[in-house]
């Protein structure tokens, strides 16, 4: 498989805009509902959208594995965006499935940042263009490239990959460097599986050279992943030394996160297609009822979140 590039691969610089919170000065679009938002802000400050669960990729270890769920309209998701700056949340993170299938994410990521968002999306880079980082670098702060291996043959494996064919090493490079060139923030995710448990990403993640590095547990989703993940998951030891082992990167002022699932567990923000918040405390997925029926406090009165676990991970960094 081969990257979509421009003939130029790496245009000039797009400067970044200033944008002050505007959330203020929003009316509110749910006034009539039954929104009570808090004036205090979140304890929690990022929220997650997973705006459709389907994705082009097949990695069997994915929590997102229920493609059923249809996503919101364009102007349903611009309210639940605006209800967010309005309830005191920092940052956005568009996720998905892969966030890039969706045909509006362009529009919702500008509407965030018009909202004085810190604006982040997560994705497999399989839709990553050079025309499209430039087009979209003035609104867009973080882009988190899941990349669990250097090794084409591990991504195989494990199906992180468009009809079976992996990036390769040198596209992944090209795309951060893209990224990073544009004056994008560049974040790199990686999730820990017995397939890459004994791999060595020092020298991947040193050419790359991200802001930030997550190294992510597998995390079991009872109803998501759990027909696969048993032939993934490590124990907390493995993982652990994973971690110790790679933590030499720090050495070139890459910031390492090391999430076990003890720390993922509850301590995400996230909204589902529907536009409902989703809980996984216990193990498995459970939903509020739709933020733009009963407004975001109250969606959030209904599911535990962990703000501990979210502070121990160093969530807040926007």
């Amino acid at each position: 498989m081969t990257i979509d590039k421009d003939t130029t691969p790496f245009p000039n610089t797009v400067q970044k805009v200033n944008n002050p919170s505007k959330s203020t000065n929003i009316s509110d679009p749910n006034k009539d509902k039954n929104t009570d938002v808090s004036l205090q802000p979140p304890k929690i400050t990022t929220v997650n959208i997973h705006l459709l669960n389907p994705c082009n990729m097949r990695c069997q270890h994915c929590f997102m594995h229920d493609t059923s769920k249809t996503s919101l309209s364009h102007d349903m998701w611009v309210e639940i965006i605006q209800l967010i700056a309005q309830a005191g949340f920092k940052k956005i993170n568009f996720a998905g499935g892969e966030p890039m299938l969706y045909s509006g994410l362009d529009s919702l990521i500008k509407v965030s940042k018009e909202n004085g968002l810190t604006t982040s999306m997560v994705t497999n880079g399989s839709k990553i263009t050079d025309s499209w980082i430039e087009q979209n670098a003035e609104y867009l702060d973080i882009i988190a490239v899941s990349i669990d291996s250097a090794n084409t043959e591990t991504h195989k494996i494990t199906g992180r990959a468009v009809n079976n064919c992996p990036i390769t090493t040198e596209q992944y490079l090209d795309m951060c460097n893209s990224i990073k060139h544009h004056s994008i923030r560049l974040k790199i995710n990686t999730v820990v599986t017995c397939h890459n448990i004994n791999e060595d990403m020092q020298s991947f993640i040193k050419k790359a050279k991200p802001e930030r590095w997550k190294i992510m547990q597998a995390l079991p989703i009872v109803g998501q992943n759990d027909q696969n993940i048993g032939k993934f998951e490590i124990s907390s030891k493995q993982f652990q030394q994973y971690v110790k082992r790679n933590r030499v990167v720090e050495q070139e002022n890459i910031v390492v996160v090391a999430e076990s699932n003890d720390l993922m567990v509850g301590s995400y923000v996230m909204i589902d297609p529907r536009g409902c918040l989703i809980g996984n405390m216990d193990g498995k997925y459970v939903y509020s009822q739709p933020i733009q029926k009963i407004g975001i406090e109250a969606a959030m009165a209904e599911i535990k979140f962990d703000v501990e676990a979210f502070e121990r991970r160093g969530g807040d960094y926007s």
